[in-house]
């Protein structure tokens, strides 16, 4: 006896090729909010009935992790170009800034700003680490959530596309990690696709279904 699967198949090809379209300009985290969606409904199909049950809570808890760390680095974003708007100077000579705050420090599009106006680096530098570190947090959440479909499907192409996405949100530090996270919901894709169309019940071996189709055959 075995699962029949195609609905979760298509729903996941049609959630992970939305995935895909998050780069485009402001309708981009629609498409891959919605691709998101169908992603956990499909593994909450594939799971259900089976002992991987709780993977898809831990993709739905990824992607509010991953809303997360995106509106804290808009707000942190948006909290510096405030900070630098307020500290741009005149470069007038004598301006009081020179004198009494430090140098002058020329940022592009911004022009000249007073040092001494900036916030400490320190702080900037702990206030983009909220972010990153939640970031990770939710690549490693990926990662288990559909190693988990990979153990569950038999398909390879899971544990790579969740390895990739975890180590795109490792590396986001600098730009590789994007083209790293792309690439994993590249084969993320392919996974999907490469999905049987049904699974072995929980509890019966893959080859059960075929041993009794061929005894009720003799008979």
């Amino acid at each position: 006896m075995e699962k029949e699967i195609s609905k979760a198949r298509t729903l996941g090809q049609i959630g992970a090729i939305l995935s895909l379209l998050y780069f485009i300009p402001v309708v981009g985290w629609a498409f891959a909010l919605a691709g998101m969606v169908l992603l956990y409904l499909s593994m909450e199909d594939l799971v259900r009935s089976t002992s991987y049950e709780g993977a898809e809570k831990r993709l739905l808890t990824a992607v509010i992790i991953e809303i997360v760390s995106w509106v804290a680095f808009i707000v942190v974003f948006f909290l510096g170009l405030v900070a630098i708007r307020r500290a741009m100077v005149s470069p007038a000579p004598g301006n009081a800034c020179y004198g009494e705050g430090g140098p002058y420090l020329e940022l592009p599009f911004f022009g000249l700003v007073c040092m001494a106006e900036l916030p400490n680096w320190g702080v900037i530098l702990m206030s983009l680490a909220i972010p990153y570190v939640l970031n990770i947090i939710a690549g490693l959440m990926y990662r288990d959530a559909f190693s988990q479909v990979g153990d569950l499907t038999g398909v390879s192409e899971f544990h790579t596309a969740g390895n990739l996405i975890m180590w795109g949100r490792i590396l986001s530090i600098v730009l590789v990690g994007f083209i790293v996270d792309f690439v994993g919901r590249v084969v993320l894709s392919v996974s999907f696709f490469s999905m049987p169309e049904s699974l072995p019940l929980p509890g019966a071996k893959p080859g059960d279904s075929h041993v009794n189709n061929s005894e009720n055959d003799g008979v």
